[in-house]
């Protein structure tokens, strides 16, 4: 699914590259997760998730601790 949502991104140049960003974090977490590092991996996430709500307007969206 997310070489799916890669593959078919039509945002702005610039906002483009910060979902990226945003969605290649989500992917070093999931890996992590994948390979049992659980803490490590979950953080990540979650940091990913922070960095997303911090760049993009998005209604009711709420950071995580």
């Amino acid at each position: 699914q997310l070489d799916f949502m890669i593959e078919n991104c039509k945002l702005d140049p610039a906002v483009d590259e910060q979902f990226h960003t945003v969605l290649a974090q989500v992917a070093v977490g999931a890996s992590a997760l994948e390979e049992g590092e659980i803490e490590p991996g979950a953080v990540a996430i979650v940091q990913a998730l922070n960095a997303y709500g911090a760049h993009f307007e998005h209604p009711d969206w709420q950071a995580l601790e």
